[in-house]
């Protein structure tokens, strides 16, 4: 059985299926489009992204299952540090991912490996502030679980 959902925005609308993300812009810019797909594929190059096709107005890339709002607290505090080698790799590559102040929508595990997918906002950078967000947000997350306890 195939699941097929359906999410809009102003921008785009995503199509995810069991194996695939496709996504295409709503106002048919195409520009933006291929710059998401330079970015999805140099990521994946560097090794921390899936690999990215264009097919005519369309993105499709594999759907990564497992994202980290998808693990425990205590698994992300324990692979934090893997997590940001991946993104010194996406600052080696000089690309900003700009979304990393909420990770967890945009940082998953694919064969293993730490991906990161939707750089609808990303781009071309000399200097990252990626690591500055996400360390700002795993001691958000540490605070939190100490308060809990």
């Amino acid at each position: 059985m195939v699941n097929v959902v359906v999410k809009r925005n102003a921008r785009n609308t995503v199509i995810l299926t069991n194996h695939f993300v496709v996504k295409f812009p709503n106002d048919g810019n195409l520009r933006r489009l291929f710059k998401e797909f330079y970015l999805c594929w140099k990521a994946f190059l560097n090794g921390v992204g899936v690999p990215t096709v264009l097919f005519g107005p369309f993105l499709i890339q594999p759907r990564v299952k497992r994202l980290l709002k998808h693990l425990p607290e205590e698994e992300i505090l324990e692979r934090a540090e893997e997590i940001e080698e991946a993104i010194r790799k996406l600052a080696e590559a000089r690309i900003e991912h700009r979304e990393l102040r909420h990770p967890e929508n945009h940082v998953g595990f694919w064969k293993g490996k730490v991906v990161f997918i939707d750089f609808d906002h990303g781009r071309l950078s000399g200097k990252s502030r990626d690591l500055n967000k996400f360390r700002a947000w795993v001691e958000s997350l540490r605070r939190a679980l100490s308060r809990a306890r």
